[in-house]
């Protein structure tokens, strides 16, 4: 069988999935409120192995042969989900929770299985493209939503409760760290359309669109969004190969994101989010501004881009020696500075307030480092790592050892750093997974971008480089790896890097083509199939659940019994199904079927307060003595709950 790509799928339509395939995925998930369900997060999953499966089938797949890289990460990634597994058979807490796990990392591994099949010789400037123009697209939609609520008919309806910091702009992701970090990763891509793209047009736009993404980041007030950029444009300096163009060319779009920021200030109820008529007449205001600012940042652009043409202007590169002393020169004040701040106590004052919980909901808060309880969060991983230092706690149940141990009074179900999680639920090997995977693709970026390729090669390899490098400054303060949206724009970008053709002759040449032959396709299909049904069952389950809990809401309680056992037995080790069908028995005054099933519940998930809770109600009109001793269960398991 031909392992040339021309006799089985043509040109265009190659081009077309490779920005297709994760421009439709970023944008799904960006308006699904970044994935974050179980539900959406499962379709995806469902779709992307049902691709892998139909185009292995069809021996359409891979498009072209897979790079040593591309078959080192999809080991890293699968060895992930595979070590995930074994914690979910044999020593997890919460059989369910921790089921959810392994099918997120099923779905992010057909994700990553996907994208990696699929690329061809032109993937990285195609995916890097697609990323680009899914987050300018999303960021122009969320600003609308702020500004002119009106023409966004299907943008947020904003039934938050009480206490969510609401001037925060959060749509469509639903939260507005999360959405700063989405802006991040997509302006080292934007940064090289803007400087590199083969047309004006396409500079220009991108130039324009800049200040656009750059106010989406400011409203969203995320001080984790700031260190992301600062990252980012970090990476894009040391990594591109004409820094001094891409500085020309960030001249416009710098100063049009400051004029915008400055002309947001001046109108506090639209940027705070206060409801009124001013607030309205602000948005307006807003919206025409930026529109013109928009316009203004891209004729500029535009103008510049033909002045330079027509005098055969260019801008000068420096020579090699030039570069590298310049780069000598960085370093060494970098380090004097480093030096200056932790001798003045500065770094050390900067510690003390980052442990501090309080923070504003407002731009306000830019000026300080208050972390929400984040300290508490890391310190309460690093104690569950240590009581568990081989295995870690299971996947997906730090919440039960927060609830339990942790010094914080939110509500916390993630550890706000995947790095930390891993550590504790999966212990050291699931610690050191996650860090190749987020790791292996950033380094092989660098050491891509230090080889003598063309300039345009290098600006692409630059940009996924600085969105991969914000995931991973992200993913290491916040819950990123949870917001599906986020590793699946970090895998967009992963799988253009590793499906890069270094060219034939060299030690990195990619290893031969897979799936020739009906003996390799006939086990990468029936593993696909397997994902598929892993992935479904829990989405069923899930389903039929929330179904359960609609039909209390209307009163009809036998089809609620109904729909709560079908979860039930679709996943016997589910204590939410368990609690669901408990809490309807006992509406239909079934008391004694109805404390026997939620004790059920107990033993699936002991550590799991919720459960304890519902038994003691439960329990309170047939043992009281009984209920007593459950509810003091409940209350042990979470000793700072307001019940």
């Amino acid at each position: 069988m031909n392992s040339g790509m021309g006799s089985r799928i043509p040109d265009a339509a190659r081009s077309a999935s490779e920005f297709g395939i994760p421009f439709l995925l970023v944008m799904y998930l960006a308006f699904a409120s970044g994935g974050y369900d179980l539900v959406v997060r499962s379709q995806i999953g469902i779709i992307v192995w049902w691709a892998v499966l139909l185009g292995i089938l069809a021996g359409i797949l891979p498009a072209a042969r897979i790079t040593r890289a591309g078959f080192t990460m999809f080991v890293i990634v699968a060895m992930l989900f595979l070590w995930t597994a074994i914690s979910t058979l044999f020593w997890t807490e919460s059989a369910e929770r921790s089921v959810i796990e392994v099918t997120r990392v099923a779905t992010l591994l057909g994700t990553f299985v996907l994208l990696v099949l699929v690329q061809g010789k032109s993937g990285i400037r195609h995916g890097v493209t697609a990323i680009a123009a899914a987050v300018a697209l999303i960021s122009v939609v969320s600003l609308g939503d702020r500004l002119l609520p009106s023409l966004v008919p299907f943008g947020a309806d904003y039934v938050l409760p009480a206490d969510y910091p609401r001037a925060r702009l959060n749509y469509p992701l639903e939260y507005w760290n999360g959405l700063a970090t989405l802006v991040a990763m997509g302006i080292g891509p934007r940064l090289w359309i803007a400087s590199s793209a083969r047309t004006s047009a396409g500079r220009s736009v991108a130039a324009g669109i800049l200040p656009v993404v750059a106010l989406v980041g400011y409203l969203t007030a995320s001080r984790g969004g700031v260190v992301e950029v600062a990252f980012v444009l970090l990476v894009m300096f040391i990594l591109f190969p004409k820094r001094l163009k891409l500085l020309l060319n960030m001249a416009l779009p710098v100063a049009g994101s400051v004029l915008l920021v400055v002309l947001v200030n001046r109108r506090p109820e639209l940027r705070d989010f206060i409801p009124g008529d001013a607030a309205k007449t602000q948005g307006e205001q807003m919206a025409y501004f930026t529109l013109g600012v928009f316009l203004l940042a891209a004729t500029a652009q535009t103008a510049v881009l033909v002045a330079a043409r027509k005098r055969g202007l260019k801008a000068p590169r420096p020579s090699h020696s030039s570069a590298r002393n310049t780069g000598v020169i960085v370093g060494v004040l970098s380090v004097l500075a480093l030096a200056v701040a932790l001798a003045s106590g500065f770094v050390g004052d900067r510690w003390s307030e980052f442990q501090q919980p309080q923070s504003g909901e407002t731009v306000n808060r830019l000026g300080n480092l208050n972390s929400g309880e984040r300290y508490q969060n890391w310190e309460a991983a690093l104690d569950a790592a240590a009581s568990e230092k081989l295995t870690g706690i299971g996947p997906g149940t730090f919440e039960y050892w927060w609830a339990r141990e942790g010094q914080g009074l939110q509500f916390v179900r993630d550890a706000h750093s995947i790095y930390l999680e891993s550590l504790a639920e999966t212990g050291p090997i699931g610690f050191l997974l996650v860090l190749a995977l987020v790791l292996v693709p950033i380094g092989l970026a660098i050491r891509l971008a230090s080889k003598r390729h063309l300039d345009e090669e290098r600006g692409l390899i630059a940009a996924a480089a600085a969105g991969m490098v914000a995931f991973a400054v992200a993913a290491g303060i916040d819950w990123a790896w949870e917001l599906t949206v986020l590793p699946v724009v970090f895998l967009s970008l992963v799988a253009a890097i590793v499906g890069f053709k270094y060219g034939p002759g060299t030690k990195d040449d990619p290893l031969p083509r897979y799936f020739d032959s009906w003996k390799a396709r006939t086990p990468a299909a029936v593993i696909s199939a397997f994902m598929i049904a892993l992935i479904a069952i829990p989405m069923a389950a899930t389903l039929h659940y929330r179904e359960s809990q609609d039909a209390v809401v209307a009163g009809d309680l036998e089809r609620a019994l109904d729909q709560a056992r079908e979860a039930s037995s679709l996943q016997p080790y589910s204590a939410s199904a368990k609690v669901q069908e408990a809490q309807v028995l006992g509406l239909l005054g079934k008391n004694e079927e109805a404390s026997n099933v939620a004790r059920e519940a107990t033993e699936e998930e002991p550590g799991n307060w919720r459960n304890w809770l519902v038994l003691s109600q439960i329990l309170e009109q047939i043992d009281p003595a009984e209920s007593k001793s459950a509810y003091a269960k409940a209350r042990q398991l979470n000793p700072k709950s307001n019940l």
